[in-house]
């Protein structure tokens, strides 16, 4: 072939590697392109993260019996700005056959735990000294013990009447019916299984109108709440472990603590928060 041919169709292939090369490059260019537009429309039409929502009264339904109905309820944010201060305390310790030791063996021998992971709410219906004083009388007979950890009298005083690394006999015959089923162990084989192994049993003194089986009363003052918000916080007890008397009741004959006001308690709690 001619050196001029050759030439000729060596600047041909040149002129069409440079055309397949800039057909590449823009092809490459409208890629990228797309896949940033896509990206771009997928960033902004991705909703926001929302912010942690407070603690509710429906996390504590009434499978466990002890705020209202209501699963959409929430409270206010920042609704209750009052801080929680340690509220005034004293000892009344109650007689030993009142309470008993926390156990690691269930009545038949079966390993259980003895780590407190559950508050249970009670009411007096008598005077808070009035309690104090049934606590503290000897009681052989086991079907006629009873006791709280804590008291809070109408003053917001704390009393401890047993020691939280002790069993309180507060819920005979109970059941928490937590996320994980049914929670109850018996202790004593000639009673029915209960909660107290792994609870922690406080109690709030009824108003003076309450001190009958009515259903309802006055309710309690703003003091009791703060000192229960004070003493769940300090224990460290999750939100979703706190229920009451009523609720782990297997015989239906209890109803404390009437009148409670959930939404005092939860505001307290979330408002004093870590």
């Amino acid at each position: 072939m001619p050196d001029k041919n050759r030439k000729l169709l060596s600047l041909v292939i040149l002129v069409i590697a440079l055309i397949l090369a800039t057909h590449a490059v823009f092809s490459f260019w409208q890629v990228n392109q797309l896949v940033r537009s896509r990206t771009q429309v997928i960033i902004e039409s991705s909703p926001t993260p929302s912010a942690p929502q407070p603690l509710s009264p429906s996390l504590l339904q009434k499978q466990n019996k002890v705020a209202p109905s209501g699963n959409t309820a929430q409270l206010p944010r920042g609704s209750q700005t009052t801080i929680l201060r340690t509220p005034p305390q004293e000892n009344a310790w109650v007689d030993p056959s009142n309470y008993g030791e926390r156990l690691t063996q269930d009545a038949f021998g079966h390993p259980i735990s003895s780590r407190v992971t559950l508050v249970v709410l009670h009411e007096t219906v008598i005077s808070g000294r009035a309690a104090i004083a049934a606590f503290q009388t000897n009681r052989p007979d086991d079907l006629a013990q009873a006791s709280y950890h804590d008291l809070i009298l109408r003053n917001g005083t704390v009393v401890h009447l047993v020691p939280l690394e002790k069993r309180a006999f507060g819920a005979g015959n109970s059941v928490f019916y937590g996320a994980n089923g049914p929670e109850t162990v018996q202790t004593n084989p000639k009673l029915p299984s209960s909660v107290n192994n792994f609870s922690y049993h406080i109690s709030l003194e009824s108003p003076a109108d309450g001190n009958n089986e009515n259903a309802t009363h006055s309710g309690y003052t703003a003091a009791e709440y703060q000192s229960l918000a004070w003493l769940i916080k300090a224990a460290g007890i999750p939100s979703n472990r706190i229920t009451t008397h009523y609720a782990v009741d297997r015989t239906g004959t209890r109803k404390d603590p009437r009148s409670f006001d959930y939404t005092k308690l939860f505001e307290l709690l979330v408002a004093n928060r870590a």
